[in-house]
């Protein structure tokens, strides 16, 4: 698989929010945390299938559906530590982000911002070494 599509995934008790990128951000959806939302986003995400890397945070319980839902489906993706993904986001809040972006963060925590950054995240050389480097734990990247 030549990896040329990433995609975030952020979760949360009642529905989840997907963004999906390569050179630019092609989509961003938010589908409800059921069957009915597992089943559009997978028609959704369909054509990239065998080129997508996508990459979701830990969220105790609430990530698990979703995580094995795309793994029944065949789809390369893995759970990223909260921690790791929040030093990520600090990082690039600080050093990458224009003023007016980082603002939008600070007082707003809504789901796209987080499913853009963990998208970036996903694309980076580290996101896939992370991967790789725990095959010994399916889908967690501790």
């Amino acid at each position: 698989m030549s990896t040329q599509y990433f995609c975030g995934a952020d979760v949360s008790k009642n529905s989840f929010s997907i963004a999906v990128k390569n050179e630019t951000f092609i989509l961003e959806n938010s589908f409800s945390m059921d069957s009915k939302g597992f089943e559009s986003m997978d028609k959704i995400l369909s054509p990239y299938k065998d080129k997508l890397l996508i990459g979701m945070e830990s969220t105790g319980i609430y990530h698990s559906n979703l995580f094995y839902f795309l793994k029944n489906k065949s789809y390369n993706c893995f759970v990223v530590n909260p921690y790791k993904m929040r030093q990520f986001f600090n990082f690039i809040s600080d050093n990458v982000l224009p003023p007016f972006v980082k603002s939008k963060i600070r007082e707003n925590s809504e789901s796209w911002l987080k499913v853009i950054v963990l998208s970036l995240f996903v694309q980076i050389p580290l996101a896939s070494y992370i991967l790789m480097m725990n095959a010994g734990n399916p889908g967690y990247t501790g």
